[in-house]
């Protein structure tokens, strides 16, 4: 097993719902999204704008459905509490996007799920893998990279890091 450093690059070419596929020099691994950064490119400071007084916007909702069965969670987080398991085609309204996750409510009950598991429709079969373009990367914490898209796969490599921060 081998270790990289906190902040070492590597390449996202890949992912299958919360877990990224990572090209790591010559190997492919796979590593879950909450502990992954995308590198922000250095801007130019441009002037504040004149404040005006807007009208605040109303929060906008949206339904969407389950892609398969779907642990509805108490927080954003694959450790939170589970509050219940949603059937494939569960329709649920989005009340808000918080980064891989959506803050949900399904029938009475609210709660947070992966937005990689939910589509437009209510037909969708199943979350499909997607293929982004390579993009730099680096690491934020301490993680597992695994052979495969799943918390059994084998370990394959330990990044090493300082925890997550939230804003």
């Amino acid at each position: 097993m081998q270790t990289l450093k906190q902040g070492q690059k590597y390449t996202r070419t890949g992912t299958s719902g919360v877990w990224w596929r990572l090209k790591v020099g010559t190997k492919t691994l796979w590593a879950h999204s909450d502990y992954l950064a995308l590198e922000k490119a250095a801007s130019t400071p441009k002037p504040s704008p004149k404040p005006t007084t807007k009208p605040t916007p109303k929060p906008t909702t949206t339904t969407k459905y389950v892609a398969v069965a779907l642990n509805l969670r108490a927080s954003a987080s694959l450790s939170a509490k589970i509050v219940t398991t949603m059937p494939r085609g569960a329709k649920v309204t989005v009340l808000k996007k918080a980064g891989s996750w959506s803050q949900v409510k399904y029938g009475t009950r609210g709660g947070w799920v992966a937005n990689a598991y939910l589509t437009s429709s209510a037909g969708s079969s199943s979350a499909k893998p997607s293929t982004p373009s390579s993009t730099a990367q680096k690491t934020i914490a301490a993680l597992n990279l695994r052979t495969s898209a799943s918390l059994s796969a084998k370990i394959a490599m330990t990044l090493p890091g300082a925890r997550r921060s939230r804003c």
